[in-house]
């Protein structure tokens, strides 16, 4: 379990980050999709700015998953930056 709020937070923003970098978006169509600004993204991957649960939920849905599997304290995602093999991007993400 993660106690530290900021570590949580970069544990967050580097998932996020891995996610997009894994499915070839830039920040600009990631933001877009989330409903989001580009710098709000930048921040959120940095764990420079807390994000709320909303916003959270959006993103997670843009990149192709759940709050929940986005924001699980688990060792599914070993060693912390790679997803899950289960995690797949939705038609919307390999479409061009």
């Amino acid at each position: 379990m993660i106690e530290d709020e900021a570590a949580f937070l970069q544990m967050v923003g580097m998932r996020i980050r891995v996610l997009r970098i894994r499915f070839k978006l830039t920040q600009e169509r990631t933001s877009k999709r989330a409903g989001m600004s580009r710098a709000v993204l930048g921040a959120f991957e940095r764990g420079e700015a807390g994000i709320d649960a909303i916003r959270l939920r959006r993103l997670a849905h843009a990149l192709g998953g759940t709050l929940p599997a986005l924001v699980a304290e688990s060792d599914e995602w070993a060693p912390g930056v790679h997803p899950p093999a289960w995690w797949e991007p939705p038609d919307h993400l390999t479409r061009r």
